[in-house]
């Protein structure tokens, strides 16, 4: 066994560093929060507005297409300003979004809440996970994983109160209208946390550091693990996008059942993503990366094998559990490639990585139209798979210099 080079046992924090700690992990809780609600509640938009699954396929690509030059941006602000102003303003981006939601009436305004909502969140994740970065490097602890593993077990709780809401007579509309309000709160909160305001991604460029934004798209471990991170967030589409479609659409379970599945599969994320920092620890980035592939299909293989919705929400929990620790761990190690680049890189692997969500709803959407929702998840073992393949070229990083060796690969 090996032990993760980059995990250094710190002491106990300092005030500003606990308070910089629980902000950014408070962001991380509102976007869970956010999407756990969304997911669970988009099944009723689209019957409400009478949508096909191509179509709704179709408006989730459009959204999530608006999100890549909003990322590519977003990289440099925050190397440039640091994650707050970029946090605050996404925040109420996303507000407007969600409120336009519970507006919309017709397909062209649904696509119109989509793009806003999309391209918002993308650079509203590229800034959260830079501040935990941020928080990484300060603290010298591997937190990554339990950001994103808070996020999850957020958006769990927040799936299944929304099933409930939702069973209760609630109208999902304004459902939405309240997680616009929760947004604007974050964005004022976000706005005037003084700690946050001396959060910078990059610390001063070393002598003979400086290293191009194409220089870090052609290192090799970059592309590894933007590929891996985009096969992942394939996966999470799937998981937590489609599961609920699929139970309540085409099992015709009810919609409290149905809410089940993106709900625990939140939950069954959040508790991978804890178990990530103890695995990472005892055997290592990279091989976490190759195990979480194989165990993501198997996932997969399980939940197709039945028509029995219990089996099923099964075999998407041992999935999320499965594919939990994909992208934390994706961010950690490219973080490390260049420490001082780390909002480039991180922009960079989110934009990359982001086709899985862009390309995920269309191919998925457009095969259920074509051969039903069940073939179509068939793309998750795919993804699972390749995911192995792809881990077993890459071994840990050592910080880019000026020159580029060529450590990135294993013979």
């Amino acid at each position: 066994m090996t032990t993760d080079p980059g995990q250094v046992h710190a002491g106990s924090l300092h005030g500003a560093e606990r308070i910089a700690l629980w902000s950014v992990v408070g962001a991380f809780c509102a976007f869970g929060m956010m999407w756990g609600i969304c997911h669970v509640v988009l099944v009723d938009l689209q019957e409400a507005l009478k949508l096909s699954t191509g179509a709704l396929g179709a408006a989730m690509t459009f959204g999530v297409s608006t999100s890549i030059p909003s990322m590519l941006i977003s990289g440099r602000l925050v190397d440039k300003l640091g994650p707050r102003a970029l946090m605050a303003m996404t925040a109420l981006l996303l507000a407007a979004g969600l409120l336009c939601f519970a507006l919309a009436r017709n397909y062209v305004t649904f696509c119109a809440a989509m793009a806003i909502l999309y391209g918002s969140s993308g650079a509203y994740d590229v800034a959260i996970n830079a501040a935990a970065i941020h928080i990484e490097r300060t603290t010298k602890r591997r937190v990554i994983a339990y950001f994103h593993g808070a996020f999850s077990g957020v958006a769990a709780i927040s799936g299944l109160s929304a099933g409930y809401l939702l069973s209760s007579a609630v109208p999902f509309r304004w459902i939405y209208i309240g997680l616009a309000v929760l947004m604007l709160v974050v964005s004022i909160l976000v706005t005037s946390n003084p700690v946050l305001a001396h959060a910078k991604v990059s610390p001063p460029k070393p002598a003979g550091g400086n290293v191009s934004a194409i220089n870090l798209l052609l290192v090799p471990t970059v592309l590894l693990v933007a590929a891996i991170t985009t096969l992942s967030f394939l996966s999470e589409n799937a998981l937590q996008t489609w599961s609920s479609i699929y139970l309540r659409i085409s099992l015709g379970v009810p919609v409290l059942i149905g809410s089940i599945a993106p709900a625990g599969v939140y939950a069954a994320m959040s508790l991978g993503r804890f178990i990530t920092g103890y695995v990472v620890t005892r055997l290592g980035r990279c091989a976490l990366l190759r195990i979480s592939g194989v165990l993501t299909a198997l996932g997969m293989v399980i939940a197709l094998s039945s028509t029995i919705p219990w089996i099923v929400i099964a075999g998407f929990l041992f999935c999320g559990v499965a594919q939990s620790g994909l992208a934390p761990v994706a961010y950690s190690i490219g973080g490390d490639v260049a420490p001082d680049k780390a909002g480039q890189v991180t922009s960079i692997i989110t934009t990359i990585s982001y086709t899985g969500f862009l390309s995920g709803p269309a191919l998925i959407g457009g095969l259920a139209e074509l051969y039903g929702l069940r073939f179509a998840f068939g793309l998750v073992i795919v993804g699972g798979v390749l995911i192995s393949i792809l881990a077993l070229y890459i071994k840990e990083p050592k910080p880019v210099q000026e020159s580029l060796p060529s450590y990135a690969l294993e013979s």
